[in-house]
């Protein structure tokens, strides 16, 4: 099991407290794998709207949305920074996208 920090154990629990489900991606999950420790953990957000992303992660700390095109949202919080995303289809917000089709991407 990939050792998490508290903050996105938290995170997760809001959002599927509204209904939404949180997926940890990209290198913290290669390095798993790799026997190596997470450098830093990518985090993708489905079943939920932007805006909804946006109000639930200002409750943990700073939040600045970046490349609107690939819906990333940098959360400064905890003396770390976390990003994250989004799915997204064709430069358009897709929260009902389905983690099998992200993953696709």
């Amino acid at each position: 099991m990939i050792p998490l920090p508290n903050i996105i154990e938290q995170i997760s629990y809001h959002c599927q407290e509204q209904k939404g489900s949180l997926w940890l991606v990209g290198g913290s999950i290669r390095d798993f794998f790799l026997g190596k420790s997470p450098k830093d953990f990518d985090i993708e957000i489905h079943e939920m709207e932007a805006s909804s992303v946006s109000i639930l992660l200002k409750a943990f700390g700073s939040t600045k949305r970046v490349g609107k095109s690939f819906s990333v949202f940098k959360l400064h919080a905890q003396k770390e920074e976390f990003d994250i995303s989004l799915p997204v289809r064709n430069q358009k917000d897709e929260p009902y996208l389905g983690i099998r089709e992200a993953l696709r991407r």
